[in-house]
């Protein structure tokens, strides 16, 4: 991923380390749990906090809301979700 489709995708610049980290290759490995892009919220792991393995499958690990200080497994808690639909 080069530096303008990063800012494409999530709406900012990258900083410090962020393209080594969406772009390395050992996502998941010691050391490198927060690497790579969520496959359940598309964005880099550093972003969602998550880790998610799939699309469908949540995190194993509660996380806190994107939104809110609630713990959710899944990015974002019900309660946000909510909101969001609304908007």
């Amino acid at each position: 991923m080069t530096t303008e489709e990063f800012e494409q995708l999530f709406g900012q610049r990258p900083v410090q380390d962020d393209l080594e980290r969406v772009n390395c290759l050992i996502v998941g490995g010691l050391g490198h749990f927060q690497c790579g892009v969520c496959p359940a919220h598309e964005k880099p792991r550093f972003m969602c906090g998550c880790l998610a393995t799939s699309p469908t499958q949540p995190s194993p690990v509660p996380v806190k809301c994107q939104e809110c200080e609630n713990k959710t497994t899944t990015g974002i808690c019900a309660e946000c979700a909510a909101k969001k639909e609304k908007r």
